[in-house]
């Protein structure tokens, strides 16, 4: 039954992950459209609202994942140490693997290539892919892996969507950033979490 379930998750996963590839693909040429598009929309409770979303999306993955690890030094049962072990690992590796594709790709952020776009909120450095996205939908995806109750799942993705959204919206990413980011956490939980648990599960 356990392994039915991974199963159904990994194909949950690997559906969205070919979808971020494809749209990413697709979108890639109307990127500077979309994004120039969003960030006109402005509005003083919308610019609010968002970088106060996107301001906070860093903190709560960390903390969360901070937090995670040292519970589970403290946790006697060896899966539930596990669990949260993954979550600690899932948020290093995106994090680790957003940062070196930043500095490989070069990709240079909307704001500094079209003047047209004011600059809302935080974004130094290069725009591919999306740290924040990264971020958001690593923690949503390990979680739904680790704790895989609707209660939890909805409102998870809910929040990582509008991390993403609001990346747009202040103008300092380009769709395909965003996605870059839904792809890299996405695939750093999937592994963080096989790592952690169904490996030794099965050993």
């Amino acid at each position: 039954m356990a392994d039915i379930k991974y199963r159904k998750l990994i194909l949950i996963l690997l559906v969205v992950l070919i979808a971020a590839v494809l749209l990413s693909s697709v979108f890639y040429s109307y990127d500077s459209q979309i994004v120039i598009s969003l960030n006109s929309y402005r509005n003083p409770t919308m610019d609010w609202l968002f970088l106060t979303i996107t301001n906070i999306a860093g903190t709560i993955t960390y903390v969360v994942a901070a937090l995670a690890l040292i519970i589970s030094f403290i946790k006697r049962f060896k899966a539930i140490k596990l669990q949260l072990r993954a979550i600690a690992l899932a948020a290093a590796l995106s994090g680790l693997l957003a940062t070196v594709l930043k500095h490989i790709i070069h990709r240079v952020r909307p704001q500094d290539v079209y003047l047209v776009i004011r600059d809302l909120g935080p974004g130094g450095g290069w725009s591919f892919p999306s740290g924040h996205s990264c971020d958001a939908f690593v923690l949503a995806a390990i979680l739904s892996l680790v704790y895989p109750k609707k209660r939890l799942i909805i409102p998870v993705y809910c929040w990582a969507i509008t991390v993403g959204f609001s990346r747009m919206y202040l103008g300092v990413h380009y769709p395909s950033d965003v996605l870059g980011g839904v792809l890299i956490g996405s695939s750093m939980a999937l592994l963080a979490y096989y790592i952690c648990t169904f490996r030794r599960v099965k050993a």
